[in-house]
Order: structure tokens, then C-alpha cells, then sequence
């Protein structure tokens, strides 16, 4: 699959239409005549900061952040905790950085916003904690799973105030994928439609660049019911790169869906363009450590290896570890793939990426603990097919066929 122009594809009662250039000139605009944008949820992006794109909060984070000076960035955003924005892009630092409690801190301490309570979420999800994700957006989507599509975004607790669009779309999203890890996939597909109603009704100029690659994320998780949506979701991700070029969001999920469906050429280009501006980030290396796997290359650019820089930028990144221990299980070195595994465990317990690798590790080991792990794995995402694929895998590359 390739970025080729394709039309509308209908499922259900769900279309994506084609996409909409008129989003971008309209920001492009506002920043022309200097007018400072206004990220989803309420909190407003300081002028010198607008014309730079994603992320928000003081102009001196934000552009560290947004070239991989980690450090500079975290030293920047905690001088000035007051600006709006700040903990926002502070939370995102440590997250990138594999600091996931204390980013979970930052966003939880001061004010509550809608904007914040979807980082908590998304970062709950990341390491695996679904329940405490799940209970994050209930307070945004109270009632979302009985709200019939034509109905206006429900509104959040009063602490909270209102949730505007683009955060309702992110919410919605996340709460699917919740929904299909946990086997609930009649109510996931149609809260997918539902996102992607929203976005055929809205005016081009409704949503930003992270709302946009939630649609795009939607009709992913919907084309495996109707293919022609996969270049629909392309069409977005591109939309929404062109809304706010500095965000690596569209050009990652464009990346993973363009692995999945093997062409690894173009992921890696996705995730070279993240790369391009921000040579330490380690989703985009990990990406590109994926695509090298599939057969595109075996090093970045610089001929170096993108998982270990990866892993260098956030040692504790499940899908980083959990490929690394992939890689050490297929050179059959497997006691330092079990402590690999272990070791990540210990910092992420409930992280189904790692649970899953050191499933991999107990299988081809013959570990009666592997009964153990696969249960704990289940019981958290039972709709998750991640155990089965990891196994299946591990078998296949030591030629077991009949097992895999």
C-alpha cells in the first residue's frame, strides 16, 4: 500500500471524505497575521511558540523538545511551571524519556484539563495500566458509549468544564482501543464510525493536528473491515502534517500503519521525517528499528543501530525492550533475553509488550511459568492477539513450524 489517491470508501454508515487543504491554509493564516494558536483543551500556546507547531507551553522547552535536547527541555519547562502548557510538554519530556511515574505526577498536580487527563490516559495505556486509562476517560466521555452519533461531545465533570472536539475525537479513540484490547469489538467499531462521523460533519477548520490523526488512527482500525479506509487514513495523516509540520504524531502513525501493511520504504520514510527534527526520538527509532527487521535496511542513515539508540534515549520503552529481547531470542541467546525482560518487568509490570516478550523467552525455553505470564497477559487484554503472535513468532525463527 502506498499513498496513491483512492476515494471515499464506505463502511456502515461511516465515509471519510477526502482531505481538506483549506484546515491548513486557515492555520496558516491565524499564524501569519500572529495570532496565537489554541492548542485542544483549553490551553493557550504562548505567541512565540505558534509559528513552531506542536508542542505548547514556553518557547525555550518547546523547541528543545522538539529537537531531542531532552535535558534542555526538562530544565526549560521546570522553570516555568506556570506558563499554560508547561506540565503538558514537561509530562511529554519524561514520557519520551521513559520517566512515566513522575510525568504521571506532573499532569496530576495543579490544574485539571481536559488536555491532561487525555496525556494521563495515554500514558496509562502505554504501560499497560488499561484500567486506570479507561477510568481517565470515562470522566471526559461520561457517557459516551449511549451517545448516538448526531449528539453533540458530552461533557466532562465540572472540575473539568467542557471538553472541546478535538480532545472528544482523541478520547474516543483511545477508548476503542481500549475497548478491542479488552474483546469488546462491537462497541469499539462503532465508537470508531462515531469519530469518524464527527469528522465528515465538522467544518475543515475544526480540529488540530493531533484530532485529525485520531481520524486517521479511526479509519485504520476500521479498514481491516473495509481496506479502501487504510488510504483514507493516509489522506489524514497527511492532512494533519500539513496543519502542524513540528508534530511528530501523523508521521508515526503513518509509519505504522505503512509497516503494516509492508511497505517498509515509505514507513521509513515516515519515520525518518520525525527523525529529521528530532534525531533522538525514540518512537521514531523504534519504528525505524522495526522497519529494518522487516527487511528495509539494517541501520539508520548514520549507520547506526536505531533500536540502541532508541533504548539509549528511553531504556524502558516496552515496544524498544520487547524487540530487543526478539532480537536476542533469534541469535539464541536466550538467559540475556529473560533478563532483559525481567529487568523491564520489574520497572513496568503490567506492560502487555513485555509480558508478551518474556512469554516469547518461557516458550522457547520450555518455562513452566510461561502458563503463568500468558494469564496475566489475558487478564488484562483478553482481545489482544499480541501473546499468540509472540509466541507464533519466536517458533518460526527457530524453524518450529508446526508449532508457530
Amino acid at each position: 500500500m502506498s499513498r496513491s489517491p483512492a476515494g471515499a470508501v464506505a463502511r456502515r454508515h461511516s465515509t471519510l471524505l477526502r482531505s481538506r487543504p483549506a484546515a491548513a491554509t486557515l492555520f496558516a493564516s491565524a499564524v501569519a497575521l500572529g495570532t496565537p494558536a489554541v492548542p485542544a483543551g483549553g490551553e493557550t500556546r504562548p505567541a512565540g511558540a505558534a509559528a513552531e507547531g506542536w508542542p505548547g507551553g514556553p518557547e525555550a522547552g518547546a523547541a528543545a523538545l522538539r529537537a531531542g535536547r531532552y535535558e534542555e527541555a526538562e530544565s526549560a519547562y521546570r522553570r516555568d511551571l506556570r506558563v499554560p502548557g508547561a506540565r503538558r510538554g514537561l509530562a511529554e519530556t519524561l514520557r519520551l524519556t521513559g520517566r512515566y511515574r513522575e510525568a504521571l505526577e506532573v499532569l496530576a498536580a495543579g490544574e485539571t484539563t481536559a488536555a491532561r487527563l487525555l496525556d494521563r490516559a495515554r500514558i496509562h495505556r502505554e504501560i499497560g495500566e488499561d484500567a486506570a486509562a479507561r477510568a481517565l476517560l470515562v470522566r471526559l466521555l461520561p457517557s459516551s458509549s449511549a451517545t448516538p452519533a448526531e449528539a453533540p461531545a458530552p461533557p466532562v465533570s465540572d472540575a473539568v468544564g467542557s471538553v472541546p472536539p478535538g480532545p472528544v475525537l482523541r478520547a474516543e479513540v483511545l477508548l476503542a482501543d481500549l475497548e478491542l484490547a479488552a474483546g469488546e469489538r462491537a462497541t469499539a467499531l462503532s465508537r470508531l464510525d462515531r469519530v469518524v462521523g464527527r469528522y465528515n460533519r465538522a467544518p475543515p477548520n475544526a480540529f488540530d493536528a493531533r484530532a485529525l490523526t485520531a481520524v486517521g488512527v479511526a479509519a485504520t482500525r476500521l479498514g481491516f473491515d473495509s481496506s479502501g479506509l487504510f488510504r483514507d487514513a493516509l489522506r489524514v495523516f497527511d492532512e494533519a502534517a500539513l496543519l502542524d509540520p513540528a508534530d511528530p504524531a501523523p508521521h508515526l502513525a503513518a509509519g505504522g500503519l505503512l509497516a503494516a501493511k509492508f511497505n517498509n520504504t515509505e514507513a521509513a520514510r515516515s519515520f525518518a521525517a520525525v527523525l529529521e527534527r528530532n534525531p533522538r526520538h525514540p518512537e521514531a527509532l523504534l519504528g525505524l528499528a522495526r522497519v529494518a527487521r522487516l527487511g528495509h535496511g539494517g541501520a539508520s542513515g548514520n549507520g547506526e543501530d536505531p533500536l540502541e539508540r532508541a533504548l539509549e534515549v528511553n531504556q524502558h520503552h516496552p515496544g524498544a525492550v520487547a524487540l530487543r529481547v526478539r532480537q536476542l531470542l533469534e541469535a539464541e541467546r536466550i538467559p540475556e533475553a529473560r533478563e532483559a525482560a525481567q529487568a523491564a518487568l520489574a520497572a513496568l509490570p503490567d506492560a502487555p509488550e513485555l509480558l508478551a516478550a518474556l512469554g516469547a523467552v518461557q516458550f522457547l525455553d520450555d518455562d513452566p511459568g510461561l502458563g503463568e505470564t500468558e494469564a496475566r497477559f489475558r487478564a488484562a487484554r483478553p482481545g489482544d492477539p499480541g501473546f499468540d503472535v509472540g509466541l507464533a513468532e519466536a517458533a518460526e525463527r527457530q524453524r518450529r513450524y508446526r508449532e508457530a
